[in-house]
């Protein structure tokens, strides 16, 4: 999560703990964490989901470039054998 989305959650969190009645404040700061908790979560879950994605380019890329070598020496062994039968 966001710094600045953070600290506006536990700025709203302190507000709203400050409106409300003894009682309810530790169910307020319970709530703020687990919404602290499930953020991290998500922003954990984010960064490994990016890993994968940047890994799967980066074999994306490997294969394109290997097939672009291989097409290119199919070419140049048609062009061979093209040149050859001409002048052969």
């Amino acid at each position: 999560m966001a710094h600045v989305e953070s600290d506006n959650l536990h700025e709203a969190g302190e507000e709203l703990v400050g409106l409300i009645g003894e009682p309810d404040k530790p169910e307020v700061e319970r709530n703020v964490e687990d919404v602290d908790a499930s953020l991290q979560g998500l922003g954990d879950s984010w960064m490994n989901r990016q890993k994968l994605l940047d890994e799967a380019l980066q074999k994306a890329t490997t294969f394109q470039e290997e097939l672009m070598v291989c097409s290119l020496l199919h070419f140049s062994a048609s062009s061979l054998h093209f040149f050859s039968f001409l002048f052969g």
